[in-house]
């Protein structure tokens, strides 16, 4: 993953973006009253997009973020955080 920050001046407040690579695997198994009913794998290799806006305290920050996955076949994933850090 690529990340750049971008701070706007002493008033605590950075923009983040970024680009990344997901290289995914997944096995899946479907059981029914302990007998198998079906079983697969899933892989992907697709690109990654990341935004975040992040506000600094003097020991600790929070930052709200945004990130998808793109896959293939029009299936993406999304996911929202809400992030906290303590700095040392």
């Amino acid at each position: 993953r690529l990340i750049g920050m971008l701070p706007f001046g002493k008033s605590g407040i950075s923009l983040i973006g970024g680009v990344g690579y997901a290289d995914i695997k997944q096995d899946l198994a479907i059981s029914v009253n302990g007998l198998p009913l079906a079983s697969g794998d899933v892989s992907a290799n697709n690109p990654t997009y990341f935004g975040a806006l992040q506000y600094d305290f003097e020991r600790l920050a929070i930052r709200f973020g945004y990130e998808k996955y793109v896959f293939d076949d029009g299936v993406d994933g999304e996911e929202t955080s809400l992030t906290f850090f303590y700095k040392l």
